[in-house]
């Protein structure tokens, strides 16, 4: 009997890791759902919902780390998830997952600032109405 871990579940040596696919989720469930349930763990800054699988971005890596350990095997809606760590993002997938989350937390708290429409002027019209 082996005792080496799983691959997906070993903890990744690049600490700055800190992104988790948890699938087997039910259909029906919505991203806040999820989002609740994962919050428990530590605070997530985004989760991008792909049918019955999940990507989930954690603040720290050991907040995911944890994650994984409490969600795999977890039952959820009459199902048992799977948590492992997710693929590594480039950095410029990372860099646009942490964007959009700063914009939704800006929105959510009204710090988003509106931009100005722009005023046209009056232009006569050249047709002839004579």
């Amino acid at each position: 009997m082996s005792t080496e871990a799983h691959p997906e579940t070993q903890v990744p040596v690049d600490k700055s890791y800190k992104t988790i696919k948890v699938s087997g989720i039910p259909y029906k469930t919505n991203r806040d759902e999820l989002e609740d349930m994962c919050s428990t763990f530590g605070r997530v800054l985004n989760i991008k919902m792909m049918g019955p699988q999940a990507s989930v971005l954690f603040m720290t890596h050991e907040d995911a780390d944890f994650a994984i350990y409490r969600l795999n095997g977890r039952l959820f809606k009459g199902v048992y998830l799977k948590a492992a760590w997710a693929e590594k993002l480039s950095k410029e997938e990372e860099k646009q997952i942490k964007d959009d989350a700063e914009k939704k937390r800006k929105e959510a708290t009204g710090q988003v600032k509106k931009k100005k429409e722009k005023k046209t002027a009056n232009v006569p019209s050249m047709s002839n109405t004579n």
